[in-house]
């Protein structure tokens, strides 16, 4: 996490040419499968939109998949991109505050099994299931828990092929109710994380909340000058090239077909 931008970008760079030279076994590798997940009160194709410099980027690596949450919220005035006029806000659970301040998260599950849809479209598509969520905001506290569930209770794990994850403005699911002792533990597989140093809904001291729940030697840590956005200025882009980059190339016994 101590690497500079100018230093990522350099590796990064090399990565780059080895694609370009790559062999005929190595073409035949599939791409990642990446599944993402928006934030409160936005949709998947807003969060597609801002994310489309950082898909371009990473097109030769993986294939990204953007999904609705499955439920109606409020309007949030903290949007990285403003919502076109008459589409509804979405969420993946209705967050309410109980009088001991503590937190209750209502249609939780609604999200499990949606992703579960999703898992199971990848597979009728591509013969395969997801192998990285990326979530950002509220999208990344689902991605932590399935991350969590995958790890430590693979048999109600809706992601049973998830291989890593990616928190972008991120939190830990850390909620009063519904519980879930698994979003306690430590998670070992690959994560990025990545913070906006102005991020005024999301600050660096809560995204390093769930920073601390995984292992030290498989997360990458990323932080950029902008605020609560899918930032994608040409470090951060290097970053997320670098990343996927290794999971692609460390994942080849898998990923080949």
């Amino acid at each position: 996490s101590g690497i500079s931008g100018a230093a990522r970008h350099t590796h990064t760079h090399t990565n780059r040419e080895q694609h370009r030279h790559t062999t005929g076994a190595e073409k035949a590798m599939r791409k990642l499968s990446v599944l993402c997940l928006h934030g409160y009160s936005m949709t998947g194709a807003l969060l597609q939109q801002s994310m489309r410099r950082t898909c371009e980027r990473l097109s030769h690596l993986a294939r990204f998949r953007f999904v609705d949450g499955p439920h109606t919220v409020e309007p949030s005035p903290h949007l990285p991109l403003e919502l076109p006029e008459g589409t509804r806000p979405l969420g993946w659970w209705r967050p309410e505050r109980q009088d001991d301040r503590s937190w209750h998260f209502h249609g939780v599950d609604d999200s499990l099994a949606l992703l579960s849809q999703a898992e199971a479209s990848e597979v009728e598509a591509h013969g395969h299931g997801v192998d990285v969520v990326l979530g950002f905001s509220q999208g990344s506290a689902l991605a932590h828990l399935a991350t969590a569930l995958r790890q430590h209770r693979p048999s109600a794990s809706p992601l049973p092929s998830l291989r890593g994850a990616v928190f972008v403005g991120g939190f830990p699911f850390a909620p009063a109710s519904p519980a879930f002792a698994e979003a306690s533990l430590h998670l070992s597989m690959p994560t990025l994380h990545v913070a906006g140093s102005r991020d005024k809904i999301v600050r660096p001291e809560t995204s390093a909340r769930l920073l601390q729940l995984c292992a030290e030697d498989n997360r990458t840590y990323h932080e950029h000058q902008g605020g609560h956005v899918v930032h994608s200025g040409s470090a951060s882009l290097a970053v997320y090239e670098d990343w996927f980059a290794r999971q692609h190339v460390g994942a080849s016994g898998q990923l080949a077909q």
